[in-house]
């Protein structure tokens, strides 16, 4: 058996929905996920954030993994494009001054929303 066989056969049961298997692939992959966002972010973004927003994609995403074999290269890309997504969110929220993360709520008042506007302008 390859070096790569245990981790093939680990990422087909976390496709198959084994929960241990997806417990033992977060658990194995977490710290280089962790470490790629460190260093594709720098100090603008949470490389905690990045990786929980990573597996969230995997889980979304990984039955489009083909081979197995390239697991590692498919993650890393995904952290990439990640990553990516952060930094541009970071950079968006300092250009444009009093842009809340909060979504606006459609039950405020007018004057509540019209100095919220004020505000952002």
């Amino acid at each position: 058996m390859s070096p790569a066989a245990p981790e093939a056969l680990l990422l087909n049961a976390a496709k198959d929905g084994d929960e241990g298997a997806w417990d033992a692939l977060v658990r194995t992959w977490l710290p280089t996920v962790v470490s790629w966002a460190r260093r594709l972010g720098g100090s603008r973004v949470d490389a905690h954030d990045v990786a929980q927003d990573v597996f969230m994609v995997v889980t979304k995403r990984v039955g489009t993994v083909q081979n197995p074999g390239k697991f590692g290269a498919w993650l890393y890309s995904v952290t990439r494009n990640v990553v990516m997504s952060h930094r541009r969110k970071a950079w968006v929220r300092r250009v444009v001054p009093g842009l809340t993360r909060e979504p606006v709520s459609r039950s405020r008042p007018a004057d509540d929303m019209a100095q919220m506007s004020e505000r952002a302008r």
